[in-house]
């Protein structure tokens, strides 16, 4: 006797249910809100960096200055690039802003698009954390109000 084939599984599209689908676009429209504010904001101040914010520019660029010529297979190289960082702080930031200098030119304004990655992720987690722990509403306000974080910081 023959094994009967079995029908295919219909899958079932993935459909994300309103409250949730609410949530996505109120969080995508706060970043993209944050994203214009801080695009107007650089485009209507000329000054020059402060000091720290020179010096990140200057060690991102070191960094990404080293990247140009990768040689993943020269303990050298390695070394040279580990050493771009200070110690107290790690180069992750560093190395993320590479790719927005090779996009976008080396400049103060590309180098801090990589903010709006790290907004990003921290919209994201503020929110499923208040969801997680309470609920939609919660997340939502939470990761709003930490939008504010660098005017409250400023009280």
């Amino acid at each position: 006797m023959l094994p009967t084939a079995y029908p295919p599984a219909k899958s079932t599209p993935t459909v994300l249910p309103p409250s949730l689908k609410r949530d996505v676009l109120i969080l995508i429209g706060l970043w993209l809100l944050v994203a214009v504010f801080d695009r107007t904001w650089f485009w209507l101040d000329q000054m020059p960096p402060h000091w720290d914010e020179g010096d990140h520019l200057s060690r991102a660029l070191n960094h990404w200055r080293v990247l140009q010529n990768p040689q993943w297979f020269s303990g050298e190289w390695w070394r040279t690039l580990w050493q771009q960082a200070p110690t107290q702080r790690a180069p992750l930031v560093y190395l993320l802003t590479a790719p927005y200098f090779t996009l976008f030119g080396p400049t103060t304004d590309s180098a801090v698009t990589v903010n709006l990655f790290f907004t990003a992720v921290l919209l994201v987690s503020v929110y499923a954390m208040g969801r997680r722990l309470f609920n939609n509403n919660v997340g939502l306000w939470a990761a709003g109000l930490s939008l504010l974080t660098p005017l409250l910081g400023q009280l």
